[in-house]
């Protein structure tokens, strides 16, 4: 990389960095001065599958079916 292209990717990276602080200092501000809604709630429900396989669980079968690892567990 010559002198010229890296200090337009210094300055480049730079102002991505800035427009990301000034964007984080922003919604601080802002989510500090909001004020929350008496009388608001939230309820969350949550519902128990039999045989749910978690898709971590999925993504692993698969590529164990894939390389024909048996891997640890087995």
């Amino acid at each position: 990389m010559n002198p010229e292209s890296a200090s337009i990717w210094y300055r480049r990276m730079s102002v991505v960095y800035a427009v990301g602080g000034w964007t984080v200092l922003g919604s601080l501000v802002y989510m500090g001065r909001r004020e929350s809604s008496p009388g608001y709630y939230m309820e969350s429900v949550y519902t128990h599958k039999e045989n749910f396989v978690p898709l971590s669980q999925k993504i692993l079968n698969s590529l164990k079916s894939w390389t024909g690892v048996s891997g640890p567990g087995s």
